[in-house]
């Protein structure tokens, strides 16, 4: 073999994967993750309700519970929105939007109880295995399905933190 067809073959080896996004349809996958975001955007706005309002002899647990799962809620937020870029789309920003868009509905005028978050939580995480499904088989998206699945795993846990605090008090 000449030194000339080693050296190429070579450089084949090493030439990176695409990285280009392979899914078969882009538009919907955008508009899932919106949906997505704006019920991370709902939820992180009565987290910091409930954390907002909380009172008694519970009020520093609590407070360091909700902190800590808002901070959660927003860092789930900051990877949906990156993955919406990665895919060439635009993210939903405005607070009517995340309204129209999110699945779980705020309660104006409410102050929000530790029991509606936990609520909150479960609905959210039967919404994502549907997410999860469609963008797994229907638009064989990997990378999107991996972020919805680590997010189901985001809700889970917050959401058994939230039980097993309720329980014990």
């Amino acid at each position: 073999m000449s030194l000339q067809l080693k050296s190429t073959l070579l450089l084949e080896k090493q030439s990176p994967p695409n990285s280009e996004p392979d899914i078969s349809n882009p538009p919907i996958v955008i508009k899932i993750l919106n949906i997505v975001l704006a019920d991370e955007a709902i939820l992180s706005f009565k987290t910091r309700n409930a954390r907002w309002n909380i009172s008694g002899e519970r009020f520093f647990d609590l407070y360091s519970i909700y902190q800590v799962q808002q901070k959660q809620l927003l860092d789930i937020s900051e990877e949906l929105s990156l993955r919406i870029q990665m895919l060439d789309g635009v993210q939903i920003g405005s607070f009517m939007e995340f309204l129209s868009f999110s699945r779980i509905k705020d309660q104006p005028g409410k102050v929000i109880e530790g029991h509606q978050l936990l609520d909150d939580h479960q609905n959210i995480i039967q919404f994502l295995r549907q997410d999860y499904k469609q963008c797994s088989k229907d638009l064989e998206d990997i990378s999107s399905t991996v972020l919805i699945s680590n997010t189901i795993r985001q809700h889970e846990k917050m959401s058994w933190m939230l039980r097993s605090y309720f329980e014990a008090h």
